[in-house]
This record gives C-alpha cells, structure tokens and sequence, in this order.
C-alpha cells in the first residue's frame, strides 16, 4: 500500500534560534488522493476527481439491483473511501420478460415482454 497523502507547499528551515536546534517546517498543505475504486460486477460509478472530499455515485445496470454497499462513498483524508464497496445482485427472472427493472429483491417489474407474449389477440 503506498501512501495517497502528498504534502503539497512544505518549506523547511533550520531554526537554531533555540538550544534544540532542530529543522522546524511551515505552510504546508495536506493533498490527498484515493484509488479509484473498484467498479462492481454489473455496475459503473462516476465521479469527478478522486481527490480528498470527492465523492463516487455508483448504480447497477439494467436488471440488477445493489444488494449491498454504499451507493455514494466519500475519499476520506487517509486515502480510503467511507462505507462499503457495492455488490449489484440480478433481479428475480420474470417469465416472457425481455427487460426486467428492480430497486431490491421484491420490487421488479417487467419493462419489455419478450417478442411472442404481451400483445392482446
């Protein structure tokens, strides 16, 4: 694991003003950086930039649904992302459905029916 943390302004100076005598530092700026995160199976996030405070949306494609994680995650000041990684689940098969939508396990619903069923004779 490297280190996402760069500092960024830093000026260094040797202060033998005092008995320790010692490199003392100012101005500096903390730039932080996460990965970018893992794109779930049956899914895609976006996001702006992967810096420090920058948030990631993700979504499940078409006939899955997100089963479990977080469905915005914040680059955290350590490198890291809030919550957890999203995992996209299949919706439930609907008979002579070509497309099925779902928001979870229960709420699906047929948005095209396959070629041969649906039309009213």
């Amino acid at each position: 694991n490297r280190d996402r943390r760069v500092f960024v302004g830093l000026t260094a100076f040797y202060d033998d003003s005092k008995k320790d005598r010692t490199w003392r530092f100012r101005h500096c700026e903390l730039k932080v950086t996460c990965l970018a995160p893992e794109v779930p199976q049956n899914g895609l996030y976006a996001t702006e930039s992967f810096e420090f405070n920058s948030t990631v949306d993700f979504a499940c494609n078409n006939s899955f649904f997100m089963s479990n994680g977080s469905a915005l995650r914040t680059c955290l000041n350590t490198g890291d992302y809030d919550g957890e990684q999203p995992t996209c689940s299949a919706c439930t098969r609907i008979n002579n459905c070509a497309d099925i939508r779902c928001t979870n396990e229960t709420d699906q619903h047929c948005v095209l029916c396959e070629s041969n069923h649906g039309h009213l004779k």
